[in-house]
């Protein structure tokens, strides 16, 4: 329609972000060697300058890492960026493992990529406990099952009325737990 104008079409505005987006990405538990921290030190050195930290150590070259103690506990690998912000951050510890991106680009996203197929070989499987237990719950059900019927028809007989005990064994229930 002629003559019409849109509803705010006179103000023109920019909008800029309030903070910069991060994201985190858990590996869950990992079991590295050097070769695996070597590869994955370079890769995020290709994001910034290097810093590695780590047992009241630090270090800002991939070389450096001979310099750690063989068992670590907590590791951090970052690259920083400008001075103040860090695009990349590895933070690796006993239990787990985990990337953070901040302000993500196509280049720190293929870091990541990088990491997760660095990473994927050594990913530790863990079980729970009860897990053991599970796969032997349907037979220790059935045997329960069977010694209550074998009581029950026992009793049953013994007092007299074969009757009670014949609807016990045809039950449609108990044949619904088979």
């Amino acid at each position: 329609m002629p003559g019409t104008a849109r509803p705010y079409s006179f103000i023109t505005m920019t909008v800029r972000r309030t903070t910069v987006p991060e994201e985190k990405h858990d590996l869950r538990a990992l079991r590295l060697y050097r070769e695996d921290l070597l590869a994955i030190v370079t890769a995020v050195a290709e994001a910034g300058t290097l810093k590695i930290s780590g047992e009241a150590m630090e270090a800002d070259s991939p070389d450096d890492l001979d310099q750690f103690p063989p068992q670590l506990t907590t590791l951090t690998i970052s690259a920083v960026k400008d001075d103040t912000t860090s695009p990349v951050i590895v933070e690796l510890t006993k239990t787990a493992a985990t990337v953070k991106l901040t302000d993500p680009s196509t280049q720190t996203r293929g870091i990541l990529m990088g990491i997760r197929q660095i990473c994927e070989p050594r990913r530790l499987r863990l079980r729970s406990r009860v897990s053991r237990f599970q796969s032997a719950l349907p037979l220790v059900v059935l045997v329960g099952a069977v010694e209550i019927a074998f009581v029950v028809v026992t009793v049953s007989v013994g007092l007299g009325d074969p009757k009670k005990a014949a609807g016990w064994i045809v039950s449609p229930a108990w044949l619904a737990c088979f």
